[in-house]
């Protein structure tokens, strides 16, 4: 016996494939928050601390604030809008720990047209930077370019080459008092210098 098969029922099983299904492929998970905080954090940090110190004048107690900010910052990172940006957003919560600092240390906070200036200058520090400059290393490089020799050679002995005060008063065959005193002086001298560079730029 055989078997008959319907000739337009094998042509149709030989030439009608069933459609490839087309697999999309799966979304790339999203950066996790704790490292996403992490890279925001270390593209910001150094403009923090600048910011803060200028805004306390104390080294030891910017770092704290920052750090306090950044704990903070953390905890509400959920309610971060992206779109936003990030230092912006990061600065509001630093002036409000530096409020609480100067309301503990029963000091007067800087005035709001300061505060405005800080803005300003920092904005155009970070825009000059983005376009491959640093203003603040230029003009730092200029102001020590001026000082007399023997408070520049300590400067740049102490700070740049990163000698003790020992080892600078044996190199330059000073006293460590001497050493001291000019430091104190090339101190006043830049803070001076740079203060009149800035408030050129307004």
């Amino acid at each position: 016996m055989h078997l008959m098969v319907n000739p337009e029922y094998s042509q149709h099983s030989q030439t009608n494939h069933e459609p490839e299904i087309s697999v999309p492929e799966p979304p790339q998970d999203p950066i996790p928050a704790r490292q996403q905080f992490s890279l925001l954090m270390r593209e910001h940090h150094r403009d923090l601390q600048v910011y803060t110190r200028a805004i306390v004048k104390d080294h030891h107690a910017a770092q704290d604030i920052v750090q306090d900010a950044l704990v903070v910052a953390y905890g509400k990172f959920d309610q971060y809008d992206a779109d936003l940006d990030f230092g912006k957003w990061l600065r509001g919560i630093i002036r409000h720990k530096c409020l609480d600092w100067f309301r503990k240390q029963k000091r007067t906070p800087i005035a709001d047209t300061e505060m405005v200036d800080l803005e300003l200058d920092l904005a155009a520090w970070q825009a000059a930077r983005d376009d491959g400059k640093d203003p603040m290393l230029e003009s730092l490089v200029d102001c020590i370019a001026q000082l007399p020799e023997g408070l520049k050679d300590v400067v740049i002995e102490f700070y740049l080459q990163e000698q003790s005060g020992a080892e600078t008063a044996e190199r330059l065959e000073i006293s460590a008092a001497s050493v001291r005193k000019r430091l104190e002086r090339a101190r006043s001298q830049l803070y001076t210098c740079l203060t009149s560079k800035s408030s050129r730029h307004h």
